[in-house]
């Protein structure tokens, strides 16, 4: 369960490129039950692949908005505002790419709106714009 294969994957990666939101909500209940819920989170919630993608870059691709809204919901129980937006939110990937930028780049608006609206809730109006909107990624485009 938090072995990661040769890509650095997860089983959360799994569930998010596989777009299973099944799988996805048993790994929830299952990571809840669990008494270590720090480790917990930096290796599943949190985990990066070899491209330094996490679940939510894959849900993001993928346009699974309830995935995404599990996902989040499980997050917010979990962990402290500051670590839900450095490391779930705002992460980056190996290509300076947030998630914000994968959902602008494939025009995934539902998904937009989503982080949108958890992005009003949890970020300084700082943050949202020079972290999430206006964040440059390894090609020096904005979200």
């Amino acid at each position: 369960m938090l072995a990661k294969d040769n890509s650095e994957y997860t089983a959360w990666h799994v569930a998010g490129v596989m777009g299973n939101s099944q799988l996805n909500e048993e790994l929830c209940e299952w990571g809840t039950e669990k008494p270590n819920l720090d480790e917990l989170n930096n290796i599943l919630l949190l985990a990066k692949d070899d491209r330094e993608k996490i679940v939510l870059h894959y849900a993001t691709l993928l346009d699974n908005t309830q995935v995404l809204e599990r996902l989040w919901n499980w997050a917010k129980e979990q962990l402290a505002t500051e670590e839900l937006n450095n490391k779930l939110l705002l992460v980056l990937d190996c290509d300076r790419q947030t998630a914000w930028h994968v959902a602008f780049e494939k025009g995934k608006l539902e998904v937009l709106d989503k982080f949108w609206e958890w992005a009003n809730k949890e970020l300084t109006p700082n943050e949202l714009s020079t972290r999430s909107l206006l964040a440059k990624d390894n090609t020096e485009r904005t979200a």
